[in-house]
């Protein structure tokens, strides 16, 4: 997104329900992962 933004100086940022739920998807499971790994750890 941001090479689009330094590129194409006059394009309109449009982001629809299914990559914002990707983008959202992608986060919790990055979070879930570590705090998995964390737990693990600490033994339980």
């Amino acid at each position: 997104l941001k090479v689009i933004a330094k590129k194409a100086v006059g394009a309109i940022h449009v982001l629809d329900r299914f990559h914002i739920m990707a983008h959202m998807n992608k986060a919790i499971d990055l979070v879930r992962a570590r705090e998995t790994k964390e737990l693990k750890a600490q033994g339980y």
